[in-house]
């Protein structure tokens, strides 16, 4: 029962919208459009007070930094191996965009964040959001300039410069990372956070994953997922067994006495395929089909199989 209890909220936040939002763009006349202001929603309102009240609760230690490192490296590492196996595709520059996008970021500020907070507890969804804290570097640093660059090769224009990456760091979109820096700075300043807020975070990631997941799901055209089954196979090597071992090993230097920080980069390190890759793939004009290929099918193998064996390790095995 205590299995089931912890697997449930991964049918009814993630299956159900997801299959809800795609019956109905495709029974109903409803387009697929009509539900991308759920995505303003997650990374504007939801997103940020999770990771505003998640960190303003932390007992914060100088062990802790290693989080936001690690955080860091699971972006990079997969970049560069990416950058490696890129070589053996015949993909345009839209293609190779998408791909790189997909190796450059995963699941983890929604399932991955998810997965610990129901499987190991607020104190573990907090760790997520500290170790995710860079992350919005990445993602605007890297991600929105990859994209910019690859958009710009493909029409032949101007590539954008650092003036375009600092606009992307100074945006609504960044609410998330600002929210971030204010829960540190709540934490340390000693403020006691409000007696509701456990309260507030349950409620908060229901609302957070729908309105993730109903967009990505309206969007699912399985014709053209198929065409690119074989990015799965690069992603779920690299990232969900090359670089969840290598950030474990190196976690074990760092925060070898905390098992809960452990445990965490691992799940964590350990996401699928990213819905920003998708959202950034039609931002910027992209190979949309590629991005949403390798989120599809990572996606179930990461409910089937991994979610699964999360429970049963972390629960049962690794106490």
């Amino acid at each position: 029962m205590e299995f089931i209890k912890t697997f449930a909220p991964f049918i009814y936040d993630v299956v159900l919208p997801f299959m809800l939002a795609f019956l109905l763009v495709h029974h109903t006349k409803l387009h697929s459009k009509s539900f991308d202001v759920l995505i303003l929603f997650q990374m504007r309102l939801f997103f940020p007070i999770g990771a505003l009240l998640s960190i303003w609760g932390l007992d914060l230690n100088l062990e802790m930094i290693w989080l936001p490192i690690a955080g860091l490296l699971m972006h990079l590492i997969p970049l560069f191996l990416a950058y490696i196996r890129i070589k053996k595709y015949d993909f345009d520059y839209r293609a190779k965009a998408s791909y790189l996008l997909v190796m450059l970021i995963s699941n983890a500020a929604m399932l991955g964040a998810m997965t610990s907070f129901f499987i190991l507890g607020e104190t573990s969804y907090a760790y997520t959001n500290l170790t995710l804290s860079l992350g919005s570097f990445a993602v605007s640093g890297i991600g929105f300039t990859l994209a910019a660059k690859y958009r710009s090769l493909a029409e032949g224009t101007a590539v954008a410069g650092v003036k375009g990456v600092l606009k992307n760091l100074v945006s609504w979109n960044q609410m998330a990372l600002y929210a971030s820096i204010v829960g540190l700075i709540l934490s340390l300043s000693g403020i006691p956070r409000p007696s509701f807020s456990s309260q507030v975070l349950s409620v908060n990631i229901h609302f957070s994953m729908w309105s993730a997941v109903v967009p990505i799901g309206a969007a699912l055209s399985f014709a053209g997922i198929k065409k690119y089954k074989f990015v799965t196979a690069d992603y779920t090597i690299i990232k969900f067994i090359i670089v969840p071992v290598i950030m474990f090993l190196l976690s074990l230097l760092f925060v070898k006495d905390d098992p809960l920080a452990l445990k965490t980069i691992l799940i964590v390190s350990a996401s699928p395929a990213p819905m920003v890759a998708v959202m950034l793939s039609k931002l910027y004009h992209l190979d949309v089909d590629l991005a949403l290929s390798p989120f599809v099918y990572t996606t179930l193998i990461y409910l089937v199989l991994l979610v699964p064996l999360f429970i049963v390790v972390m629960n049962y095995v690794w106490i």
